[in-house]
C-alpha cells in the first residue's frame, strides 16, 4: 500500500484559509487535527510554522521538522533550526535532519 501512496501529500489549494483554520485547531488545542494537516500547508508561512514549532506539544514540532526535512527550501532554514535546537528529542532528531536537508540544497 505504501508504494502506492505519494512521498509528498497534497498541498491545498487556499493557503491562507487553510491556515487560518490550523490556528483555530490550534486555540481549540485540537493538536493531533493539526498535525494531519501540516502536510497540506505549502510551508509559506514562517510565521505559522515558528508557533507550531515553539508549542509545548512535541508533535507539533516533530510534524514541522518532518515536513521541512520532505521539502527542504533555504527560508525554512530559521524554523529547522528552532526544531534542531529543541530540548527533546522527539523534536531536535527530526529538526537535524531539516537542516542538513536544507544545507544540501545547492
Amino acid at each position: 500500500m505504501t508504494d502506492l501512496h505519494p512521498r509528498l501529500s497534497p498541498v491545498a489549494k487556499d493557503q491562507i484559509a487553510l491556515a487560518k483554520f490550523i490556528r483555530e485547531l490550534l486555540s481549540r488545542e485540537c493538536n493531533d487535527l493539526v498535525v494531519c494537516l501540516l502536510p497540506s500547508l505549502d510551508l509559506a508561512d514562517l510565521s505559522l510554522l515558528q508557533l507550531l514549532a515553539n508549542d509545548d506539544d512535541f508533535f507539533l514540532g516533530e510534524a514541522v521538522a518532518m515536513e521541512i526535512e520532505k521539502r527542504p527550501s533555504k527560508v525554512l532554514l530559521p524554523v529547522a533550526a528552532i526544531c534542531a535546537d529543541h530540548r527533546h528529542p522527539q523534536i531536535s532528531i527530526p529538526g537535524l535532519r531539516a537542516v542538513r536537508s536544507i544545507q544540501r540544497l545547492p
